[in-house]
């Protein structure tokens, strides 16, 4: 009896393991902004890419209207006419099926107020 429940346990971790996302997080900072792009590869290729932007300003209302270009080895995706929250975050995604590998770097090109910066995101 101790064997079936070693055996079910088993299959069990194992099968969990095997439908769970795979997720990899991709960090990065400039002079006014943080940057997080979480990329969530599911089953059957589906990926879908979470990006966090955060103000380091202390005047929100100076940041204006945002666009942003994220920019990954299978292409990018963004936003413009944004606008950020009252904590300063800003937030985007991308629910699709492009292959973004998760060994890759990123990009994030932001413009406000006339400004533009471009954030280099590492794991």
């Amino acid at each position: 009896m101790r064997n079936v429940t070693k055996i079910t346990t088993v299959l069990m971790i194992l099968l969990l393991t095997a439908c769970s996302p795979n997720t990899t997080v991709f960090t990065g900072e400039s002079d006014n902004w943080e940057a997080e792009l979480k990329i969530i590869h599911n089953d059957n290729n589906i990926v879908d890419q979470y990006v966090n932007l955060q103000f380091k300003g202390n005047d929100l209302d100076s940041a204006g209207n945002i666009s942003y270009e994220v920019d990954t080895n299978a292409g990018g995706f963004g936003g413009s006419g944004l606008e950020l929250n009252e904590k300063g975050h800003l937030k985007g995604s991308d629910l699709n099926n492009k292959n973004v590998l998760k060994t890759t770097s990123a990009i994030i090109f932001v413009e406000w107020n006339g400004e533009k910066e471009e954030i280099f995101l590492r794991k």
